[in-house]
């Protein structure tokens, strides 16, 4: 069995110490290269030739280098800038033309000594540009930590795979790599579960009140049907029957709304905003207070039946009379519609709105909306997101 690890653990073991290898051994390379082939060598060879001519005064003079304490063995031009009093001592100094590169120093040994110049020339087509090879060593260089970083997002890759095989396949007791993964795996298969009994619980709380509800309906309808084959009703009493079918249709259809909210599985339409509109205008024309409706001409789709919309909208209607005041203000704008009213002095409790806002909670859950409910004063603002 693979020994588990944390996360935190590989990725500074696998990327953070070869990391820092690889700066350490561009440092080295870096500095090899300066040492060798750029112009601190050229100044050391230059010092190492003055501290040698002041141990053994011996005179030098080559094509490419003059070391001597007699400025005529220079130059006509080397020996004006020798002459110069503004030539720093000791320090050497750069000149570079269109065909060569100069490096001299006027040195002083000592007070009782007298002045050693040295001047080093390179022919410039003799000089080798080593930009290229370090740009070579550095892609290369990068090219292998890529490869390193691609293989340690490969071994990160095969667990995260892992992981989302055992989320989808449920398996509880599969283990993964990284304590990381294990640990949100256990923690999702565990909210999956509880998730699933509830939905369980839901769909038997759902089977039983349907026919709990559903079953004495059903029979009063059975009862009023009953009256049609009886003769010598007064017309009174054929009017109460027909009011009392009426009610027992609409409880019906109310019920079965209800019903279908604790069904996760029955299915929703997508409605579209003129539809609403027209749903929101007859409702607002039926209600017992005014209302003003103000909605936007731009179209758009929402996943709510009529039935849930019916549902929504006469909760709203029964909390409005029995907490509101005044005119109930609605606002259907892209992806939100939005209830404020005024609330009545002396009918808020401290418990809520009442039954209402679960009703509307159920509908929004069932279509996937948001629900935003505050109290600003004496104002409650209800907000219904569509997204």
């Amino acid at each position: 069995m693979t020994k588990q690890q944390t996360l935190h653990r590989f990725l500074q073991v696998n990327l953070l110490v070869p990391f820092a290898l690889f700066g350490l051994l561009w440092l080295y390379i870096a500095t090899q290269f300066y040492w060798s082939a750029l112009d601190e060598t050229a100044e050391y060879y230059v010092f190492e030739d003055a501290y040698q001519f002041a141990e053994i005064p011996t005179r030098i003079k080559t094509s490419f280098r003059i070391v001597s304490d007699d400025l005529k063995d220079f130059p006509l031009e080397f020996q004006k800038r020798f002459k110069n009093q503004a030539l720093p001592t000791d320090e050497v100094q750069y000149l570079s033309t269109q065909g060569h590169d100069f490096y001299y120093l006027k040195h002083h040994p000592s007070k009782e000594l007298e002045a050693v110049y040295v001047l080093h020339q390179f022919a410039k087509s003799d000089s080798q540009d080593i930009r290229p090879l370090l740009l070579v060593i550095m892609l290369l260089s990068l090219l292998c930590f890529a490869l390193w970083l691609l293989g340690v997002i490969q071994r990160v890759r095969a667990p995260l795979a892992q992981f989302t095989q055992n989320i989808q396949q449920g398996q509880e007791n599969a283990l993964v790599k990284f304590e990381e993964f294990q640990s949100a795996q256990n923690i999702t298969l565990a909210a999956l579960a509880i998730q699933k009994q509830q939905i369980e619980q839901q769909k038997a709380f759902a089977s039983f009140l349907s026919h709990e509800v559903r079953h004495p309906i059903t029979k009063l309808g059975h009862q009023l049907a009953q009256f049609d084959h009886m003769d010598e009703l007064s017309l009174e009493t054929l009017k109460q029957i027909d009011a009392l079918k009426t009610t027992q249709k609409e409880t019906v259809q109310l019920s079965n709304t209800i019903l279908n909210l604790l069904d996760v599985h029955a299915p929703t339409e997508d409605q579209g905003s003129s539809d609403l509109v027209i749903e929101l205008f007859n409702w607002g024309n039926s209600t017992p207070f005014p209302c003003e409706i103000d909605t936007q001409l731009e179209q758009f789709f929402v996943s709510l039946n009529t039935e849930y919309l019916a549902l929504l909208l006469n909760q709203v209607n029964t909390n409005m009379l029995r907490y509101g005041s005044g005119c109930l203000r609605v606002r259907l704008k892209t992806h939100e519609l939005v209830f404020e009213n005024d609330i009545a002095a002396g009918r808020v409790s401290n418990q809520g709105f009442g039954v209402g806002l679960f009703i509307v909670h159920a509908v929004a859950r069932k279509v996937g909306w948001r629900v935003e409910s505050t109290r600003v004063g004496e104002c409650f603002h209800l907000a219904l997101n569509f997204k």
